[in-house]
């Protein structure tokens, strides 16, 4: 069980993340990784996978453009912070519901970084945006991760009663998978590059 918290500027929580193992009969808390490291063998941070805040971030607008066939703002995005390991991101964000479609990030010496592309997806029944496939590279290393999410249905979240041993070791679905991913088992059967 996941707790993701709000945050307001100058003030941050991290996640709370809980796990019931059957084996040990206990509860455990999961410690959050720092939000700049890659996630396991994962080249996506936990930015890149939870999102950032708006007011971390300076933003401009640089124009418009149309990506894969839809009409995007291209915004500017520079980390407040000057130990932040990126120097800035541009963002191709789709004009009607402001999905990031594609995404270059820049190390502070201004070299493309890392490139990510994002397919979107609704999740019944709060119609919630989740990505159903990002698709990344990061160029220094020529690596890439495609992580891809089955469509799944959420239900509408625990009640206060849940928070306890008892709650947490109901076996209560919160999320239904709907589909099944397809399988891959050659290199062709992967999205092409961002």
């Amino acid at each position: 069980m996941r707790t993701y918290y709000l945050q307001v500027p100058g003030k941050r929580k991290d996640s709370d993340s809980w796990r019931y193992s059957k084996k040990a009969r206990k509860v455990t808390r999961d410690v959050a990784s720092d939000r700049q490291d890659d996630q396991g063998s994962m080249h996506t941070t936990r930015d890149d996978n939870e999102g950032r805040e708006p007011w971390q971030e300076n933003h401009r607008i640089l124009g418009e453009d149309l990506y894969k066939g839809q009409a995007c703002f291209v915004v500017e995005s520079v980390h407040r912070s000057k130990d932040y390991y990126l120097g800035k991101r541009v963002i191709w964000v789709e004009k009607t519901n402001f999905l990031d479609l594609h995404e270059e990030q820049y190390d502070p010496e201004g070299r493309l970084w890392k490139i990510l592309e994002k397919e979107w997806f609704q999740v019944r029944p709060g119609n919630w945006w989740f990505p159903r496939l990002m698709n990344s590279i990061k160029l220094p290393m020529g690596r890439r991760t495609i992580h891809q999410t089955p469509i799944y249905r959420i239900h509408e979240g625990p009640v206060k009663d849940d928070y306890n041993m008892q709650g947490l070791r109901k076996q209560v679905p919160w999320i239904e998978v709907e589909g099944v991913l397809p399988p891959k088992s050659s290199y062709a059967d992967l999205p092409p590059e961002p």
